[in-house]
């Protein structure tokens, strides 16, 4: 595909605009006075200077201008065209860091082998640190140790998770790093209580993708903060992120120490299932920490106790972190309260401002897809706005 036939269904959006959804409204209330009293040309965000309400349509031409750029020189444009010579205008004017020497010498992506382990015979592929596939993947290592039957009685299923999580979460968070290679001798990081690892509020993207022949796609993507930085350029339609908030300051021997060529701290934990060397299940999600507890959660519901890909995306979930487990459902709290103490966790509650139908959106939202019957079906979270497409 050229660039001008990637980019077109983006411009088209840009030009003729989206509705604002349930939870991308109840976000523009959250962060109303932000936006409006920030400086930096937010104002293709608003409609008429005012926050945009649920059901409101928002059009960006100015972001649509951009695309079009893009459209017609590619990569090329944003690094070292006009649009990067804009962005360092804009930084060089608001004490930004970026110049036009680093976007010029920004260098070309390099391919990673994913991470894999094995569950239950299916090959499971994720993200490399410093994302959290890993840390996903060690939930599904340990879960391995139990049967599947114990695994379709509800109390036992929610106490091997919860278990599950709780050391999967632990690791990465107190544990020194040993090794960052090497996945089986386990990848554990350190991060003490005082460094922002586990924002709740953040604005990450996950789509998953397969086209008729069978090529599966998941990508995870965030600009780190509800509306990023709330900054923009008042010439290019986009906001800028704030992935520096998850660089480690004052510690040089960090491995995520802020540093050229450094890569931030993040959850992301887009993943692919194979079965007998096939795609067969694709997810990721947004939720900062909440990603690797709901993608673990998913697979295991979409294999252990075989639930429709829409069932598992669409049931109530669990989070573990820090001597903490958060229930989205007083239920399954109810069926391992008096293990908790066994555990050494306790529970606690979350902000309800996003809860929907019972659901809350602090636990992610999900976007995945799933071979089922011999047929693709897709699955998008009822917490959030996310949409599920079919085409011939």
């Amino acid at each position: 595909m050229d660039w001008d036939e990637l980019v077109s269904p983006a411009i088209e959006l840009g030009e003729n605009g989206f509705q604002i959804g349930r939870f991308r409204g109840v976000v523009y209330q959250k962060n109303k006075s932000l936006l409006l009293e920030s400086p930096h040309h937010v104002e293709p965000w608003l409609l008429n200077g005012k926050i945009p309400l649920e059901g409101d349509w928002l059009k960006q031409p100015l972001l649509a201008a951009t695309l079009k750029r893009i459209a017609h020189g590619g990569e090329s444009e944003f690094y070292r065209g006009e649009i990067a010579r804009e962005i360092a205008r804009d930084m060089s004017e608001n004490n930004g860091w970026i110049t036009l020497e680093d976007l010029n010498n920004f260098p070309d992506p390099v391919e990673l082998p994913a991470l894999m382990t094995q569950y239950r015979g299916y090959d499971i592929y994720t993200s490399t640190p410093p994302c959290g596939g890993w840390v996903m993947l060690r939930v599904l290592n340990e879960l391995s140790n139990t049967t599947i039957e114990s695994m379709s009685i509800d109390s036992l299923r929610l106490f091997h998770m919860v278990s599950a999580l709780k050391n999967a979460h632990n690791e990465r968070i107190i544990s020194p790093i040993k090794n960052l290679r090497n996945f089986e001798k386990e990848i554990n990081l350190k991060f003490d209580d005082n460094n922002k690892l586990n924002s709740n509020n953040g604005e990450t993207t996950h789509f998953s993708i397969v086209d008729r022949n069978g090529i599966a796609v998941a990508v995870t993507s965030s600009i780190n903060a509800y509306f990023g930085a709330k900054a923009a350029s008042n010439k290019l339609g986009f906001l800028y992120n704030t992935y520096m908030d998850d660089f480690i300051f004052g510690d040089s021997s960090h491995p995520y120490a802020i540093g050229p060529g450094k890569m931030a701290f993040s959850s992301m934990t887009p993943t692919i299932v194979l079965k007998d060397g096939k795609p067969v299940l694709l997810l990721g999600s947004p939720g900062s920490a909440r990603i690797i507890s709901s993608v673990a959660q998913i697979v295991s519901a979409w294999i252990d106790e075989k639930l429709s890909i829409k069932e598992a995306v669409s049931r109530p979930r669990v989070h573990v972190s820090q001597g903490n487990a958060y229930f989205e459902d007083d239920q399954d709290f109810h069926l391992v309260s008096s293990q908790l103490d066994l555990l050494g966790l306790k529970r606690k509650m979350v902000n309800p401002f996003l809860l929907y139908g019972g659901l809350n959106a602090y636990y992610g939202g999900v976007h995945a897809i799933a071979l089922e019957n011999g047929k693709w079906v897709g699955a998008a979270d009822p917490r959030r706005d996310g949409q599920v497409y079919y085409s011939n």
